[in-house]
């Protein structure tokens, strides 16, 4: 996918694909997330060079992960920490390797800023995906309400 680039962007350029791909039972205007315009947050997309569009989006917050949670590591709860959240493919470039690309530029992204770990509360079904590039589950499964299976993950940088 060649002609994918992977670009920093605004929040509102996240919403789109955040309602189609996790939240569609929600309104658009509920895609605004809490901390997604500290100066901290930074929004990354696979944006297709030939439409413009999103094809791939993620978002990382600089955040601790939840005190429960912590216990997972000192690493955890010792030094800056950043959440990854709001991550999506669009089901037409699933399985490409762009949403390799985007975590990938998320966690570099973080590493510069000084985090020693990234965390995020994955879907259940995407536990592979995170798995492939050596985040690690803790904890029991939960279910947020309205979103399905969860689980913690999280990586040393």
């Amino acid at each position: 996918m060649s002609h994918i680039l992977i670009r920093h962007v605004p929040a509102e350029a996240t919403h789109a694909l955040r309602h189609k791909v996790l939240r569609p039972h929600q309104p658009i205007a509920m895609m605004d997330f809490p901390g997604d315009r500290d100066p901290a947050t930074t929004h990354v997309a696979a944006v297709d060079g030939i439409t413009g569009q999103p094809a791939g989006i993620a978002s990382i917050y600089l955040a601790p992960p939840p005190a429960h949670f912590q216990p997972a590591s000192p690493l955890l709860s010792t030094g800056p920490c950043w959440q990854l959240r709001g991550m999506a493919t669009d089901p037409s470039i699933r399985g490409t390797g762009i949403g390799r690309r985007l975590l990938l530029e998320c966690m570099h992204h973080a590493k510069a800023q000084g985090a020693r770990a990234m965390w995020c509360n994955a879907r259940v079904e995407a536990l592979p995906f995170y798995e492939r590039l050596d985040f690690l589950v803790h904890g029991e499964p939960y279910t947020p309400p309205g979103l399905g299976p969860h689980r913690f993950m999280w990586r040393p940088l």
